[in-house]
């Protein structure tokens, strides 16, 4: 089986040293702030020259930080429960949009 985004977080979430919620969280603040700062240049808010890992590579680290601050709270999740999740936040969400 290919590994999914997910399995991948989190095979390194298992061997990484103990970690606390706060400073995960302010690792995922950061990882924000760095993404809305690619998202100021690229529409043109801030002149000043892109990030070498740009809009994409920071949404990359906002999604992994994130998955990580999942596992710290559960380690036991699977990767169906959080699919499971996700999916209900979709439907959520196109609840939201004209039209559904």
């Amino acid at each position: 089986m290919p590994k999914t985004l997910i399995s991948t977080v989190f095979e390194v979430a298992k061997v990484a040293p103990a970690r606390h919620p706060y400073p995960v969280l302010a690792k995922l603040q950061e990882e924000v702030g760095e993404l809305a700062t690619e998202v100021n240049i690229a529409t043109g808010f801030l002149n000043k020259p892109a990030g070498k890992d740009g809009i994409n590579g920071e949404a990359v680290d906002v999604i992994i930080t994130a998955l990580d601050m999942i596992f710290i709270d559960n380690p036991n999740v699977t990767e169906e429960e959080i699919l499971e999740l996700v999916q209900k936040k979709v439907n959520k969400l196109k609840s939201y949009l004209p039209n559904q």
